[in-house]
């Protein structure tokens, strides 16, 4: 759970000791709240990649994929977070 008044972005890390991580947004009503993979270039806006209850996965816990949750600025912003670590 993401608002602008609590926990509004996540800084830049990745999901120590996950190997994959599956994101599910679970709402679109809110502003900001993008995720940015700055070594990739790439920012996935949730709200116009990702439909409502889709899955998207990334390699979330290598540090070669540093990754970040921009500002949420309007709303609550709500997103299941999995990880997943192979033994």
């Amino acid at each position: 759970k993401y608002t602008p008044e609590t926990q509004a972005s996540l800084g830049l890390h990745f999901d120590r000791p996950s190997n994959i991580t599956f994101t599910i947004p679970l709402n679109d009503n809110y502003e900001g709240g993008d995720l940015e993979i700055p070594q990739l270039g790439r920012t996935i806006d949730y709200r116009e990649d990702v439909e409502v209850g889709n899955m998207l996965i990334f390699p979330g816990g290598s540090p070669l994929h540093l990754h970040r949750a921009t500002a949420v600025t309007q709303g609550i912003k709500y997103l299941m977070v999995i990880w997943t670590k192979a033994e």
